[in-house]
This record gives structure tokens, C-alpha cells and sequence, in this order.
């Protein structure tokens, strides 16, 4: 037997209703004017490859070097949809047992995020110290509004550009009204539908939609901890089974990283304006190595500036 309509009209109202919570956030934040300037931190293998290649990584969320930000977000949700449970109807507590073994492991199928990270913030010594060498890397600085602009034109996937959040409780409001939506969709009037063929079909897809609208949330937001790094995102979001065919993987210490790349360079090659040094970074050196790489990538007209950063270091 397949799946009745209604319970097909339900998983359709479901992913419209939870799409609409958070993009509404997503368009609200996305519209706030950028910084001037956006900064991308790497190293010298990092400013090498951007300069010569003229493209970024986006990488999955999913293989993120410190993915702690999307299990606290997926974490919150679970928590959220726990609480509102409370012993409730055995459907209920089985979408909240399928979504904390999600929260736990992880799974692409739920959609597909791939994200590259910049900062409004070009000398910040955490930064520096994490994506930086220790403080011997890069940071490129892109001017944001063209950057910005050209990557919204980008023809693959669903393109947002932001500034990070550090609100765990306008997380949790978008997280609770998610739960609360899936909930309603699990809380059919007709009892016992898990007894059906498609009962339980039904019932993952629904934890495949919230977990999906979860981990998009979770995107925009970090722990109040990393404040500091002032991070501004460009996001691009693929829907549940459309994962993208242009995908390329890098290799790491026995694993794969997924990730898209984005041809800065292609439209808006005037973008990046300057290159600051980094506080550990041997000043002549260092300078050299840049005004060398400019020259060899196509950048010597003396447009892209060299900087200093004005830190005083000590490495860890």
C-alpha cells in the first residue's frame, strides 16, 4: 500500500513551512550591508593556490577542520525536540530518537551545505594563531560588496552571503519552531500509521526534513566563544538528493574533504585589494614571497597592497 495523500500533503506542508522559518531569518540577516573589506586567512601553500587558481574552496559542513559549530547547533535542536516531547505518543519519541542519532553522527543526505569562511576583522590574533600558520599566513582582503555580488550570481546551488550570529537563543527559537513543526506533522489524528508499510517512510522523511532545515540554521550561527573572529560566510545550499556534481575532494590525514570551488577571479578579479603579513611572519621574507607571488599570478600593476600586521606576537 502506498502512502496515503494527506500524509503526502503533510510532508509537503512540513518542507514548505520549515524552508519559510528559516530562509525568512536567512534573507533578514543576508540583507544587512557587508563590512568594507572581507578577509580570508591561509597559509603560504593557501595564497599561492588562491592567487594562481583565482578560486576559493567552499567545503562541506560536513567536513569542516573544527565541525563543532554545526553539533552545537544540531545538538540544540535535539534538546529542543526532546523537551517538547515529554512522553508524548510513541511516533513522537521515535523522531526524537532517529534526530539525536543524527545529531550524533551526521548524514549528507539531509542536504548538502558547502561553506568558505572570511572575517571582517584582517589582524585578529586568533585567527592568526588557528588559519594563519601560527601567525606566519596570509590574509587576503577582498573588497566584500563585489565579492559578495559576484558570488550571489553564481549558478550553482542556492549562494548566501552573512555575518555569523553568536545568539544561542535566536538559535533555539528558529530550532523550537522547527521541532514544533515536525512534531505537528508527526501528530497525525490517525493512530498507529507505523504499522503500515509507509508508516515508517513517512516518519523519516520528516526527520529528513528537519535535519535538514536544522543544519541550514545551524550555518548561520557559531558559539558565543568564537566571537572574536567576527566570521562572515559565503554559504551554498543544495536541497535533500541534489548533491552536486561538480564536487572535488582534498586529501587529509585518512579522510576526504568534499568541497566546490568558487572562480573568484573569473568576474571580479579587481576584488582583492590588499594582502596582510602575519604577525610571526619574517617581515622581509614574507614580503618578497607576496610581491613575488602577485607578480607570478597575473596581479603586478601594484593594485593588490602589501601590509603588515600590527601585532605584537608570541607563539604557543
Amino acid at each position: 500500500m502506498s502512502m496515503p495523500e494527506k500524509y503526502r500533503l503533510a510532508l509537503k506542508s512540513l518542507s514548505e513551512n520549515t524552508d519559510d522559518c528559516v530562509n525568512k531569518y536567512a534573507k533578514e540577516i543576508e540583507s544587512r550591508p557587508p563590512p568594507k573589506m572581507i578577509y580570508h586567512y591561509t597559509n603560504d601553500t593557501g595564497l599561492r593556490g588562491i592567487l594562481e587558481s583565482k578560486t576559493l574552496w567552499l567545503t562541506s559542513v560536513f567536513d569542516l577542520n573544527d565541525p563543532s559549530e554545526l553539533k552545537h547547533g544540531l545538538t540544540l535542536a535535539s534538546d529542543r525536540l526532546s523537551g517538547l516531547i515529554k512522553g508524548g505518543r510513541p511516533e513522537s519519541t521515535l523522531l526524537a530518537s532517529l534526530f539525536a542519532d543524527f545529531a550524533r553522527t551526521g548524514i549528507g543526505e539531509a542536504g548538502y551545505f558547502y561553506c568558505c569562511s572570511f572575517s571582517s576583522n584582517g589582524d585578529e590574533l586568533g585567527q592568526w594563531r588557528a588559519y594563519a600558520d601560527n601567525g606566519r599566513g596570509f590574509a587576503l582582503a577582498f573588497d566584500a560588496g563585489s565579492i559578495e555580488l559576484d558570488f550571489a550570481r553564481e549558478s550553482c546551488g542556492t549562494n548566501w552571503a552573512f555575518p555569523l550570529a553568536y545568539d544561542d537563543a535566536k538559535l533555539a527559537e528558529i530550532l523550537e519552531k522547527l521541532a514544533l513543526s515536525a512534531l505537528e506533522s508527526v501528530q497525525v489524528p490517525d493512530q498507529g500509521y507505523l504499522k503500515m508499510e509507509w508508516g515508517k517512510e513517512y516518519l523519516t522523511v520528516i526527520g529528513t526534513i528537519l535535519s535538514a532545515n536544522a543544519i541550514f540554521a545551524a550555518s548561520f550561527f557559531k558559539h558565543a566563544a568564537y566571537r572574536n573572529e567576527s566570521e562572515y560566510r559565503f554559504l551554498s545550499s543544495f536541497g535533500i538528493n541534489k548533491r552536486p556534481k561538480n564536487r572535488k575532494y582534498r586529501s587529509r590525514p585518512y579522510s576526504l574533504a568534499e568541497y566546490l570551488e568558487y572562480q573568484w577571479g573569473e568576474k571580479s578579479l579587481d576584488a582583492l585589494k590588499k594582502i596582510v603579513i602575519g604577525p610571526a611572519a619574517d617581515r622581509i621574507k614574507a614580503e618578497k614571497f607576496v610581491d613575488d607571488c602577485l607578480r607570478a599570478t597575473g596581479f603586478s600593476n601594484g593594485k593588490v597592497e602589501i601590509e603588515h600586521s600590527t601585532i605584537p606576537y608570541r607563539s604557543t
